[in-house]
Order: C-alpha cells, then structure tokens, then sequence
C-alpha cells in the first residue's frame, strides 16, 4: 500500500460529507414542499393547460387520469390514464375506483355539467371504505372568467383559478403550480378562495 493512503481516503471522506452537507441546506430563493402523492382526475379538453397539469401532478408522483369525451384528441395524455366519457360516471370510474381505492382531487374546466356527478360516485364509493380519507376532497376549477363552482359540499374543498390566457405555455405551467400548491394538505382549510394567474 501507499504511504499516504489512510490520508487520501480521510480527505475524500470529508469531501463527501461537506457536499452532503450542502445538497441538503435550502436553496436560496426557493421553496420546496412534500407533497404525498394524490389521485387526481381532470376533467379538461385537449388543451395546452391539460398537458401542464398532467406533467406538473405526475412529476409530484400523483396517479393522474384524464376524464375526456373519446373523440378527444389526447391518446397519449403525458402519462395520464385515459377515461373516455360515456354518459355514466359509474361506468366510466369503475377501473379507475377499483385500482386507485379513491380520489383525491378533481380539477374541472369552468363547472363542467359532469362534477356533480363525479363527486357523487366517489363519496359513494367513500361511504363502502372501511376507513375515512384524512385529506379530504378537493375541486379545482379553471376557467377564464369567475364562474366557480358556487355549491359547497362537506368534506369538499373549492377552489377556483382565473386564467385570462390558457393557450399561453409559461401562464399554463403556472396555473399548474398553483393547482399544486392549494392541493397540499396545509391547504385544505383554504375553501372557496379564487387565484388569478397573470
């Protein structure tokens, strides 16, 4: 063996510990959360804003599924699971209720004709769990004019995002953040509270 062989190996020990040391301080000038993963289904057209919410939940490690009409255009959906509307949300939720065990949260464009619906099969759907979700439920609407969902519901918190433009890629990327920040579970005493994104 070397000679300075014990002294190379204690150097890079603590080479090794100062970047660990450091990789693990906050970054100035940026915040990070933990955020348990979710199961979310978006109720949204084909649209630029869509693409933005699947990749922002998916990258967070949610189960993200994307509840379109089927003669939508998304057969990829970034990784989102596919639910083609029939006109029976029983039907339609079935796989996804049997895989997951529930929802989370609901991200709807304006007050889709559907969430009514949607939030009656999975709280009947709850009512059969031998245990209660802690999270809650949680509906976000995204629209650009203020038409939220007006209907408070227990155990339902509302939210509602303004976006002026939604063909525009950054305001679409952070409509999706915003979706992701009020779905943490710190968040779920924020109810009825309406977002612009500019």
């Amino acid at each position: 063996m070397a000679d300075n062989y014990l002294e190379r190996k204690m150097e890079e020990h603590r080479l090794n510990k100062t970047q660990r040391l450091r990789s693990s301080l906050p970054v100035k000038g940026k915040i990070s959360f933990n955020f348990p993963p979710k199961r979310v289904i978006i109720n949204r057209q084909d649209d630029q804003l869509t693409k933005a919410l699947i990749k922002a939940f998916a990258e967070a490690g949610c189960k993200v599924a994307l509840y379109i009409d089927s003669a939508t255009d998304m057969t990829s959906a970034g990784g989102a699971r596919v639910i083609g509307v029939t006109g029976n949300v029983h039907d339609d939720l079935a796989n996804v209720i049997k895989s997951w065990g529930d929802v989370d949260i609901i991200i709807s464009s304006s007050v889709s004709p559907v969430i009514h619906d949607l939030i009656s099969e999975i709280a009947d759907n709850r009512s059969r769990l031998p245990y209660p979700n802690d999270y809650g439920m949680r509906l976000i609407t995204i629209d650009s004019h203020d038409n939220k969902y007006s209907e408070p519901e227990p155990g339902i918190t509302t939210n509602h995002i303004i976006v002026p433009d939604i063909t525009d890629q950054a305001i679409s990327r952070k409509t999706a953040l915003a979706a992701l920040f009020i779905s943490l579970p710190e968040m779920s005493g924020v109810n009825s509270s309406t977002l612009i994104i500019t």
